[in-house]
């Protein structure tokens, strides 16, 4: 849904929202991420974004009473977003990172392992199996079917974004989404195992990606959700504190919600399961 200014029959400026699905509280339900807002330079300071934004907001409403959007602005439209659309800035999110150097002394010995990961190029049945089956691991987190997955993975032009599948005793078990972003770096976009299996699975899981991606660095969003801050950590995964060095930018989150919906779950950092398969 999204709205464009015309000036001598040339668009001047854009913006948006797309839809899409989460699973909120248990339950799967449809949302509103905002797209890149767009305006000619020699346009802006006219209040363009402010009136194409606020047009979209009420045919949203009309469609979709109690509605809810997400964003992750640009440094340069987050204070039009707060300031002048009455958006929240829920929290501010950093990346998480571990170096190989650091694995290896947290995790000296591994052991033999049980695990396969086989590299995808599809929607396998037993990847297809396991998403119908999949349990959301905190209240707010994106909703992933198979045709969600394959849009945003094998369909993906923009990223050549890899999936391997983690299999125990050739059952399916979960499963790694990540891409080599830089020679030296690789970020995961989303990891997801079955509970039983999680904290094995994962250093297994991390040893494999760094041998097949042959990365310096894995980095990931940092997950917010307690249970998963803490299985990152015990493997070297680290955040830095600090306004200098590697991955030390803080991004805002914001939420708009229709002033009828109940959105304090939205503004409530340890609600989500907060992963980079979010971005769209």
């Amino acid at each position: 849904i999204g709205f464009v200014a015309i000036a001598n029959k040339k668009i001047v400026s854009f913006y948006g929202v797309i839809p899409e699905w989460y699973s909120v509280g248990g339950e799967k339900r449809l949302i509103y991420q905002s797209m890149d807002t767009m305006t000619d330079p020699s346009f802006r300071r006219l209040g363009l974004f402010n009136k194409l934004a606020l047009t979209t907001y009420e045919a949203v409403r009309e469609i979709q009473p109690g509605f809810t959007i997400i964003g992750f602005p640009s440094p340069q439209s987050f204070p039009g977003f707060v300031n002048k659309l009455g958006w929240k800035n829920a929290f501010n999110w950093k990346y998480t990172f571990c170096y190989r150097l650091m694995f290896r002394i947290r995790v000296p010995w591994i052991g033999k392992s049980t695990f396969v990961f086989k590299e995808l190029n599809e929607i396998s049945e037993d990847l297809r199996t396991y998403l119908q089956g999949r349990k959301p691991k905190a209240k707010i987190q994106k909703y992933i079917d198979p045709e969600i997955l394959k849009w945003k993975t094998f369909d993906n032009r923009h990223k050549p974004i890899r999936v391997a599948g983690v299999y125990q005793a050739e059952r399916f078990v979960g499963f790694c989404i990540y891409y080599i972003d830089t020679p030296k770096s690789c970020q995961i976009l989303q990891i997801d195992t079955l509970p039983e299996v999680r904290n094995f699975a994962m250093k297994h899981l991390m040893k494999h990606v760094f041998e097949i991606t042959n990365t310096r660095c894995i980095y990931s969003w940092d997950p917010l959700a307690p249970a998963e801050r803490k299985a990152l950590f015990r493997l070297g995964f680290m955040s830095n504190p600090f306004n200098k060095g590697p991955f030390h930018h803080q991004f805002p989150f914001i939420v708009y919600s229709d002033p009828t919906a109940q959105a304090s779950d939205w503004l409530d950092s340890e609600s989500y399961h907060f992963e980079g398969i979010m971005l769209d």
